[in-house]
């Protein structure tokens, strides 16, 4: 997981996760953006998924973490 801080660029952040964390193996990557409430979730071989607003929602650790769960509210700013 990957988390945005306020002096970090959300362009070079989407790039590390590609071209470091997946290009290197990693089966499934987190860029959680609190600023504008997003979360970027990359996987090899697949599109990036978006997911917009934090509330009620989790982030799954699907097969790589089976019953891994992380309350997005719990990353709000604030």
């Amino acid at each position: 997981a990957e988390i945005r801080s306020g002096s970090d660029s959300l362009e070079k952040l989407k790039t590390k996760m590609k071209e470091s964390w997946i290009a290197n193996g990693v089966r499934l990557a987190w860029l959680i953006d609190p600023y504008d409430e997003k979360v970027y979730i990359y996987r090899p071989d697949r599109e990036v998924e978006e997911i917009t607003g934090f509330d009620g929602k989790f982030l799954s650790g699907e097969e790589v973490l089976p019953g891994f769960e992380l309350p997005l509210e719990e990353m709000k700013r604030g």
